[in-house]
């Protein structure tokens, strides 16, 4: 009985050791949407909904989950609620009051971004409070904490201008420059820090595939950049 329970305990901690990557592509991708039209954007943040309900509910299936990780599943259910729900009443709006469609995409994507990235943040300190203190799990937090921290300071302050310029709020290039970077550079960081030491010898794939998905998202920065220029 007790080797079942350790083992249980052992799943547990190296899933949510996986999960910081995954929160991170999805806490960027609605900044990448809304340049399709609204159809694209409507399945896109369908889709993340998805995603962030799923995320939370499968630490919830663990017979040891810690009272931290059952409060960090509701937090990404919630936001993976708020996420597909704001898209459900935007649209609505615009059915009924005509606003323009673009106006609505830059306002969701927004906050769905800050709603996202805030989930991730608190999912870092929920890890600190789940995983044995270490060196690296600080560094890798610190830099969880930095990737996450900047969009939501770049869409509170873009919908703060918003409101007193009375505009949509977007992310500028730069603003998504540096959130791809930020992360890349994150995803990497975690990656040779954490799941390389707990993940390697039974999944191999997973510590190159978090690489190249870091290295990935500061390409994209890089594209932005260039794109500006």
């Amino acid at each position: 009985m007790s080797d079942q329970s350790s083992k249980n305990t052992q799943f547990s901690s190296e899933a949510i050791n996986g999960y910081p990557v995954v929160l991170l592509v999805f806490g960027f991708l609605p900044i990448t949407l809304g340049t399709e039209g609204g159809i694209t954007t409507a399945f896109g943040l369908i889709f993340i909904s998805v995603v962030w309900i799923s995320l939370g509910i499968v630490p919830l299936f663990s017979e040891n989950r810690t009272t931290s990780v059952y409060i960090a599943s509701i937090i990404l259910i919630a936001v993976g609620s708020g996420i597909g729900g704001l898209w459900v009443v935007t649209i609505l709006k615009v059915l009924f009051f005509e606003t323009k469609m673009f106006m609505v995409n830059d306002w969701v994507l927004v906050v769905a971004s800050v709603s996202a990235n805030l989930a991730v943040l608190i999912g870092s300190i929920v890890i600190l409070k789940v995983s044995p203190v270490t060196l690296s799990l600080r560094l890798g937090v610190g830099a969880l904490v930095v990737a996450s921290a900047y969009p939501i300071g770049h869409g509170v302050v873009s919908i703060v201008l918003s409101i007193i310029n009375d505009v949509p709020p977007i992310f500028t290039p730069a603003g998504k420059a540096m959130t791809a970077i930020l992360n890349g550079g994150a995803i990497v960081v975690w990656t040779l820090l954490i799941p390389r030491k707990v993940l390697q010898e039974k999944v191999r794939l997973v510590v190159p595939l978090g690489i190249v998905c870091g290295i990935s998202f500061i390409g994209i920065g890089l594209a932005y950049i260039i794109e500006a220029i």
